[in-house]
Order: C-alpha cells, then structure tokens, then sequence
C-alpha cells in the first residue's frame, strides 16, 4: 500500500537459473517464482538453457521467460547474452535479480551491479 491507501504496482523481479531442467536449484526457482505472490512481484524466469521439464510449469503460470543463451563466459555469446539482459532489464524495468547457481551468479550479478539492479 502506498501512503495514500492505493495499492502499489507488482514490482519487477528476475529469478535466474543455468537450466530449466529437474533438479534442486530448479525446483526451487520454480516454486518460488509460482508462489509470491503476484499483488506484489511481477515474477520474470531466465536460464542460458530454458528448455528442460521446468519450462512448462512456469509457462503454464504465465511467467514470461527469457532466454540468455550463453554457452561459454569467453566467447561471443556472453556478449549477446549481456546485451540480451540489459534490453530486458529495461523493457520490463526490473528491480531485483535473483541467481540460482555459480554459472548464473557469476554472469548475473556483475551485469546487474552495471545496470543498477540490485
């Protein structure tokens, strides 16, 4: 709530993972992003690979998923995938990055210190 009694707009968040598939990072990042609730996040998903078992139940929540497609921190597709972020970033004025892993954290967080997300 604001302080004029309106109810404030979902904020903005990205959760990251470096697969979409079965596992216990995953698992955790998809339940988390189908429970907050949503009068108060606006919950975005993005993995380097985002096909894998995951995928479906988060598609099927209506959460919109972006794909930073990443193979290696030393070639060209890091690149594309820091450019990819920082367009996402702004389009969806996220305010938050969450990363779920060492590969995601490692990309992540630098580039969302560089694009003033906490």
């Amino acid at each position: 709530m604001t302080k004029n009694g309106d109810s404030a707009a979902p904020v903005p968040i990205l959760l990251a993972v470096h697969k979409l598939n079965v596992g216990g990072n995953e698992r955790d990042l998809a339940k988390l992003a189908r429970y907050l609730d949503p009068a108060r996040w606006q919950v975005h998903v993005a993995a380097f690979w985002p096909e894998g078992e995951r995928r479906a139940e988060l598609e099927n929540a209506g959460i919109p998923i972006l794909d930073l497609p990443v193979r290696s921190f030393r070639n060209r597709t890091a690149i594309t995938g820091a450019s990819l972020l920082r367009a996402y970033v702004r389009r969806h004025n996220i305010r938050l990055i969450q990363a779920f892993d060492p590969p995601t954290s490692t990309f992540l967080v630098p580039l969302g210190r560089l694009l003033g997300v906490p």
